[in-house]
C-alpha cells in the first residue's frame, strides 16, 4: 500500500508539472473546431457589453453552452484575453483527479482508489483538453465536484451540488442525468425526504430563473443550448450514419434545411423544424434509426485522442498518404493505455461482476451513470469525445478491476 501511494503522488505530480509545461508552450494557441465559435459569440457579446446570449444571436443557426460563452466574456472582461482559460481549467482537471481518488475510495477500498489515480494519469485526453475552450472540462468539473458532494449525504451538500448542477446545465443539458443518479442513490441510502426537495428544487429553480432573466433580455426563455434539433436531423436523415462529421455535411447541404437555407429564422423557429423533421424520419424510418445506435457506441468509444486532433486541427482523411499512415499508427500508440484501461473496465463487470455487487453494492451508481449517459448520448450523433463525460467510471471500474487481477494472482502465488 505504501508503494501505492507512492507512486499514485508521484503520478499526480507529473500530472500537474506536464500540463504546467503544455500551458507554457502553448499559451495563446488558436482555437479550432467548435472552440471557434465559442470565441465568435464570447467576443461579439464582449464588444456589445453585453452577456451572451444577445438579442444579435437570435439568428444564429443556435444557442450553444451560454454557461460556457459567458465564462469566457468574464475573462475577456477580468484580463482583456481568454488565453488564461487554460489555467483554470488545469485547476478544474487536478481537483477532478482529486474527485476520481474520492469516489473510488467511497465506493470500493483505498488501493482501488490510489489505481484509479494512477489510471486517471494516463490517459492522453486528460493532458491536452486544458489547451480546448470547449464544454467537456468545465461540465463534467461542476458535475463530478456535485456528485462528490452528495456523496456524504449531508443537507447543505446536496443544496450546494443542486447549484452546481444548474450551472452545468448552462453548459450541456445532460446535467440532468447526474440529478437522476443522485436521487436513485439517495433512495437506495434512504435519507431524509427534505435531501430530495433540496436537490431538485434548487436545480429547476435556477435553471427557470435563467431562462426568465435571459427572456426579459432578448425575448426569449433559453437556458442551455438549443442544439437538440439539428442533432437530431443530423442523425435522422436519409444520409445519416449516426456520426456528427457525416451529420454536418446534411446541415450544410440540405436543399431545405440547411444552416444557410434558414438565416431568416430564428434559433427556435429553426430548432423547432429540424427537431418536428428529425421525430417524423424516425417515425418512418424506426428500424434504420436504431441499427445505427450498433454503430454509434463502439465509434464514440473507438478513440480518445480526440483533443489532440483538435488542438491540431488535423483529421485522418485531410492527411495524404504518407502523412496518413503516420498518422494513424500515433493516434493508435496514444491510445494504447486507453483500451488496456477499457478492457480492464469490460473486465471488472464481465470477470468480477458478481464480487463487484456483493462487495461494492453502491457501485452499481457507476456503472447505472456510464449506461444511462452512453444511452442517452447515441440518440443523437456522435463523436469520440462524446465519451469524455463517462471516462472517470471507466477508471474506476479498470481501477476496481485491476486490483481483483492482483489479489487473484497473489492469492495463487
Amino acid at each position: 500500500m505504501k508503494k501505492l501511494r507512492i507512486a499514485a503522488i508521484t503520478a499526480a505530480c507529473l500530472f500537474v508539472i506536464i500540463q504546467i509545461a503544455e500551458l507554457i508552450v502553448f499559451f495563446g494557441a488558436p482555437q479550432y473546431s467548435d472552440q471557434i465559435f465559442h470565441l465568435k459569440c464570447a467576443t461579439n457579446a464582449f464588444n456589445e457589453n453585453l452577456w451572451y446570449p444577445t438579442v444579435n444571436n437570435l439568428h444564429d443557426d443556435f444557442i450553444v453552452a451560454p454557461g460556457l460563452i459567458n465564462f469566457l466574456i468574464l475573462q475577456l472582461r477580468l484580463f482583456g484575453t481568454t488565453n488564461y482559460n487554460g489555467v483554470f481549467q488545469l485547476f478544474m482537471n487536478v481537483a477532478m483527479l482529486y474527485e476520481v481518488f474520492y469516489i473510488a475510495k467511497h465506493f470500493f477500498t483505498e488501493k482501488v482508489s490510489y489505481i484509479a489515480t494512477i489510471i486517471y494519469c494516463l490517459l492522453i485526453s486528460n493532458y491536452v483538453d486544458i489547451l480546448i475552450w470547449g464544454t467537456e472540462m468545465p461540465f463534467l468539473f461542476l458535475g463530478m465536484t456535485g456528485f462528490c458532494l452528495c456523496l456524504k449525504k449531508k443537507w447543505y451538500n446536496v443544496l450546494l451540488a443542486s447549484v452546481l448542477f444548474a450551472m452545468s446545465n448552462t453548459i450541456r443539458p445532460i446535467s440532468l442525468l447526474f440529478v437522476v443518479i443522485i436521487l436513485i442513490y439517495l433512495a437506495t441510502n434512504k435519507v431524509n425526504w427534505k435531501h430530495y426537495a433540496l436537490l431538485c428544487i434548487p436545480y429547476f429553480v435556477l435553471n427557470f430563473g435563467y431562462g426568465k432573466i435571459n427572456e426579459a433580455r432578448i425575448g426569449h426563455f433559453v437556458n442551455t443550448s438549443t442544439t437538440g434539433g439539428t442533432n437530431l436531423l443530423q442523425t435522422a436523415h436519409d444520409k445519416a450514419d449516426g456520426t456528427t462529421a457525416n451529420g454536418l455535411i446534411i446541415m450544410y447541404r440540405h436543399p431545405k434545411y440547411a444552416y444557410m437555407k434558414n438565416r431568416d429564422k430564428t434559433v427556435f423557429e429553426k430548432d423547432k423544424m429540424w427537431k418536428d423533421a428529425g421525430i417524423d424520419w424516425i417515425k418512418k424510418n424506426p428500424t434504420k434509426y436504431l441499427k445505427m445506435f450498433f454503430y454509434k457506441v463502439p465509434y464514440m468509444y473507438a478513440d480518445d485522442t480526440w483533443p489532440v486532433r483538435i488542438c491540431s486541427d488535423q483529421t485522418v482523411t485531410q492527411c495524404d498518404q504518407s502523412n496518413k499512415t503516420k498518422l494513424m499508427l500515433s493516434l493508435i500508440a496514444m491510445n494504447i493505455p486507453y483500451y488496456c484501461i477499457f478492457i480492464l473496465a469490460l473486465l471488472s463487470v464481465l470477470l468480477f461482476g458478481k464480487k463487484l455487487y456483493s462487495d461494492h453494492k453502491g457501485s452499481f451508481i457507476l456503472l447505472l451513470y456510464l449506461i444511462m449517459g452512453t444511452a442517452g448520448t447515441v440518440i443523437m450523433p456522435v463523436l469520440p469525445r462524446y465519451h469524455y463525460p463517462f471516462m472517470f467510471t471507466i477508471v474506476i471500474l479498470a481501477a476496481y478491476s485491476a486490483e481483483c487481477i492482483y489479489n487473484k494472482r497473489t492469492k495463487k502465488s
